[in-house]
């Protein structure tokens, strides 16, 4: 009898081991942590705002990016003449916020170009969609707001 006991507790055991595997395997979901590896090609937007609402520079360019897992290289895609963005080269980590851009070289070459409106600082990050969003704002201390835009595409994809 205890055979024939020890058998059925065995095989109810067994039995509600591959059911909870069986029904739960696709229940567990564990998402990829965020990545920026690649090429990119997009926009980059610096503004500066005043009192909340006068518009001190707006400017927009085309760049291209290129991010591998600690770095990135931004390379502006306009002529010299209408330059407002300098190539730069950096380092960059991601976080539960976002990431952070550090400058490595804040002017790639001989270019004429604003170094401040470089695209350095904290990014709160999207990728939610086929654009990777990347999203700087701070105030300095006269009270100028400085907004930072990065909208790219994975050309990699």
């Amino acid at each position: 009898m205890r055979k024939f006991a020890r058998f059925w507790v065995v095989a109810l055991v067994f039995t509600i081991g591959i059911a909870c595997f069986i029904g739960c395997r696709g229940d567990i979901t564990v998402p990829e942590p965020p990545t920026l590896n690649g090429r990119y090609v997009g926009l980059y937007t610096y503004t500066e705002v005043t009192n909340g609402t006068d518009t001190l520079y707006d400017t927009t360019q085309a760049v291209s990016f290129k991010f591998t897992s600690t770095s990135f290289s931004m390379r502006v895609e306009e002529d010299e003449s209408d330059r407002v963005f300098c190539d730069v080269d950096g380092k960059y980590e991601l976080g539960s916020a976002g990431a952070e851009l550090t400058y490595t070289d804040p002017s790639v070459g001989v270019k004429i170009c604003t170094e401040s409106y470089g695209p350095e600082g904290a990014y709160s990050l999207d990728q939610t969609s086929d654009t990777t969003r990347l999203l700087h704002i701070h105030s300095d201390e006269d009270g100028v707001v400085v907004n930072k835009r990065l909208r790219l595409v994975n050309t990699d994809l």
